[in-house]
């Protein structure tokens, strides 16, 4: 990592530097706290102010400069993991962070690993990130304080953008940081007057007054008119007037020659000598820059053989390639092959797609894809965030032209939740099958495996097609899709719901001359796993844990480590289900061991989710104020399907922190997604979860509603897991729905008997566990004969001793049972019993 190139460097400050004093005495104060954020729109001296400040105060800082294409996880943090690994004592390779070769993998969590092992560096540090703006990537966003709030207290950050604050970093250091503006920015007229003295001009206070009133102290304005002595018609932020400027004192004054030049170069952000010999064909590139640099065309080096035009300049010039009619297509296309050569993948992809270089943009996208090799140990996170780079911007005439690059737009849009996005591409898949095995048929096997992702068919169904196509050419023997499980913890619900396999007995015989050829050595402990998963469902336990054992033989040193965490956490969950609580910690301990050892940390959100999970049903409320501060969860414009069990988890810390309408509001979103992927365990999950919600906002009738509605669909698999697991929380809810399916039990698709297992599975779990936390309600008092009832129950007294004792009917004793029970927020006579000792009612 070069610390002294272009993203570690500020660039030269102007040969002409106004000493900005009272400006500097601001910075001083202000860069006591931890952050200084300084936000202004373009021109406004933030870089130039910011390392003036760090010049003079001799303070040890590292520049990271940012840009468009540092807009992805891996990228922008291995910048700062690089950073801050260099400024630690004794540690000379700042890439020692990523030593396994595993940081592309999860770069967030190694960004996060890398924090507890920082230790203070004995000074200030301060790490300027130049450019924020370009960073708009929700994970990066919403981790970054995190990170900032890891390391020790040394570690300074200043942050320059054109933008506001994000709102994240607004929460970290609310009251700690006062940004700066574009108006402590601006110079004053005093200022003014200061700049054109040291620019050897002589200024009057009436015409600095002047220069103010026109430019509002706006930087970029007040040092091109220094460095020129002209006065034109400037109004502040006004990029046509500076425009206007630019023409008559810049552009007019070129010969055409450089225009031409200059024109040719602006397709790129930055250059070097050699980029600027390729776009612009003169000789002796070097020199020719280097007399640039001696012309006032807001050039500036930033870096040993880099440059690069002020932003207001560049947009400039790319207004007048346009008006020349020039196309750009041809230099994007020689940008693209320079940056490939330089092994610069990320930005060579960038300037393809502009050129619309489609056979280099495709097999760079082949070539750097996950698509190939067997391990597919990667972040489903990173590999979205990559991929959603450039996926968008393809053409229709890319996938028409490169029908295999739709694989990819499928794998993508699934994973991303958006279904209709996803559907276009398959159905350009199909109707492209006999063009991709005739031309390429190395793409054949993916293109089949993308295909029994459509959530419009049932996968039994397409297995039967494909059964009909002529045998798959295989040009990798060891090719696999890009991800078996998209990194979720059960191998019945991951790539699809596969609960329409527990319909046939012998699924897996069925499946095996199909699916067996694209899982290939994955194939049976899939088929393990999934009927692991379906006993889990069915809260067969004993028997999942028995389907666990048969899949642990399959497992050897080359097993994934995501189907490796899947089945060891189908294991810890039977484990947990059984209430086996010493064995359960021991397999959680495993499944943490085996993450540090393989240095597998994308598998962790999804680990933490499930143990988050479990402990917020034994009533850990503060385990749900945890989950939600954790760095991956935020709220999402668009939900991820592959983030379908974190979600679940955030439902359910909402409801224990009585935070119902939002809980409702992301219920109904994530039922809405799991519908149109036909994923029906996370439909009734979602609506289990918005069950509750309406129940705890007093809305019986439609939580009785929407949890009839989650019992239809699981119906045919006879599921009772999602009810049951929430123990308490639901004994109210499932109830009423008993009494409901008795009165229509002749229009209903399912049986008494099917919601009467589910609701004593939920009582028998309300026995074990405190549930989902619920708010501290006002206890209504109990009428006389309901704490009578009671006391009879804690001396052992039945419904029907009762009746006999006090000459009540056995059914009014169960309606005042029933009240009581209410008033106490209990569900049983233990319970009842229980909380009524605990409150001194008996």
């Amino acid at each position: 990592m070069d610390f002294n190139g272009e993203k570690y460097s500020p660039g030269s400050l102007p040969e002409v530097c106004a000493p900005r004093n009272e400006l500097l005495r601001k910075l001083d104060h202000r860069s006591r706290e931890r952050l200084l954020y300084i936000q202004a729109p373009a021109g406004y001296g933030k870089t130039v102010v910011t390392n003036l400040w760090l010049q003079r105060s001799g303070l040890r800082h590292l520049w990271i400069t940012l840009d468009e294409y540092d807009n992805d996880p891996e990228l922008f943090y291995r910048l700062l993991c690089s950073a801050v690994t260099y400024t630690q004592e004794g540690k000379h390779n700042p890439t020692g962070f990523d030593r396994t070769g595993m940081f592309a993998s999860s770069p967030v969590e190694h960004a996060m690993l890398l924090t507890a092992q920082v230790t203070s560096p004995g000074q200030p540090v301060y790490l300027v990130l130049d450019d924020l703006h370009c960073i708009m990537q929700e994970d990066i966003l919403q981790s970054l304080p995190s990170f900032i709030r890891r390391l020790p207290a040394d570690y300074h950050f200043i942050m320059l953008s054109r933008t506001a604050m994000p709102r994240k970093l607004q929460e970290l250091f609310e009251g700690r940081c006062q940004p700066l503006s574009e108006t402590d920015l601006a110079f004053s007229e005093k200022e003014i007057q200061e700049l054109f003295r040291l620019a050897g001009h002589a200024l009057s206070p009436a015409k600095a007054g002047s220069i103010m009133e026109k430019t509002g102290g706006w930087a970029i304005a007040v040092s091109t008119l220094a460095a020129s002595e002209d006065l034109p018609d400037l109004t502040r932020e006004n990029g046509n007037a500076l425009h206007q400027y630019m023409e008559r004192q810049i552009w007019s004054g070129l010969s055409p020659k450089d225009k031409n030049m200059l024109r040719k170069v602006s397709v790129v952000n930055d250059f070097s000598s050699e980029l600027f010999g390729k776009l612009t064909s003169v000789k002796n590139p070097e020199a020719v820059v280097r007399g640039l640099l001696q012309k006032n065309v807001f050039l500036s080096r930033i870096g040993e053989d880099l440059y690069r035009f002020h932003a207001l300049f560049l947009e400039f010039l790319r207004d007048r390639q346009k008006e020349a009619r020039m196309d750009p297509k041809k230099l994007f296309k020689i940008a693209a092959q320079h940056y490939s050569e330089k092994g610069e993948l990320y930005i060579a992809r960038h300037y393809a797609i502009l050129g619309d270089n489609l056979k280099f943009l495709a097999w760079q996208i082949y070539g750097e894809s996950q698509y190939t090799g067997f391990s597919n140990n990667r972040s489903i996170s990173a590999y979205v965030s990559g991929v959603g780079s450039y996926i968008d911007m393809l053409s229709t005439e890319a996938y028409g032209k490169y029908p295999y690059l739709n694989i990819s737009a499928v794998w993508y849009h699934y994973l991303t939740g958006n279904v209709l996005k996803m559907t276009e591409a398959l159905d350009r898949l199909y109707a492209s099958l006999k063009r991709i095995a005739l031309l390429h048929p190395e793409f054949l096997e993916l293109t089949i495996l993308v295909c029994t992702l459509d959530p419009r068919k049932k996968f039994m169904e397409m297995m039967q097609q494909f059964d009909r196509l002529p045998p798959v050419r295989i040009r990798h023997g060891e090719q696999q899709g890009a991800s078996i499980t998209v990194n979720m913890p059960f191998a019945h619900r991951c790539l699809r719901d596969y609960s329409e396999f527990s319909l046939y007995e012998d699924f897996d015989v069925k499946l095996e001359a199909t699916a067996g050829l694209l899982l290939k050595k994955y194939f049976k402990i899939a088929m393990l796993l999934i009927r692991a998963g379906f006993a889990y469902e069915r809260n067969q336990w004993k028997e999942a844990a028995a389907y666990c054992d048969q899949a642990d033989l399959e497992v050897d040193e080359e097993t994934s480590d995501e189907v490796l965490f899947t089945a060891m956490v189908h294991r810890w969950a039977a484990l947990t289900a059984m209430g086996r609580d010493a064995e359960s910690r021991e397999a959680g301990q495993r499944i943490e061991q085996m993450l540090a050892e393989k240095d597998a940390l994308y598998l962790m959100p999804n680990y933490k989710a499930l143990k988050t999970e479990n402990a917020l049903r034994e009533g850990n409320r503060q385990a749900a104020e945890e989950w939600l501060e954790e760095y991956f969860v935020h709220p999402e414009e668009q939900l991820m399907l592959y983030r379908t069990y974190q979600y679940l988890t955030t439902i359910q810390a909402l409801i224990a922190l009585d935070r119902l309408e939002e809980a409702e509001k992301l219920s109904r979103r994530l039922r809405k997604m799991a519908e149109e992927f036909s994923r029906e365990t996370d439909m009734a999950e979602a609506d289990v979860l918005l069950s509750v919600c309406l129940y705890r906002n007093a809305r019986m009738e439609e939580a009785v509603e929407t949890m009839l509605r989650a019992i239809e669909l699981l119906y045919p698999y006879r599921f009772i897991r999602p009810f049951s697991i929430l123990g308490s929380a639901v004994v109210p809810i499932l109830k009423k729905c008993l009494t409901k399916v008795e009165r229509r039990q002749d229009v209903c698709s399912y049986d008494r008997r099917y919601v009467n297992e589910i609701y004593i599975a939920a009582r028998e779990q309300a026995g074990r566990k405190a549930g989902l936390p619920a708010p501290e309600l006002p206890l209504k008092k109990l009428s006389k004969q309901q704490k009578r009832m009671i006391e009879y129950l804690s001396r052992g007294y039945t419904n029907g001793d009762i009746a006999s004792e006090t000459g009540l009917s056995v059914r009014t004793v169960k309606t005042h049972l029933f009240l009581a029970y209410e008033k106490l927020g209990v569900s049983s006579a233990p319970e009842a019993v229980s909380k009524a000792r605990e409150m001194g009612l008996i």
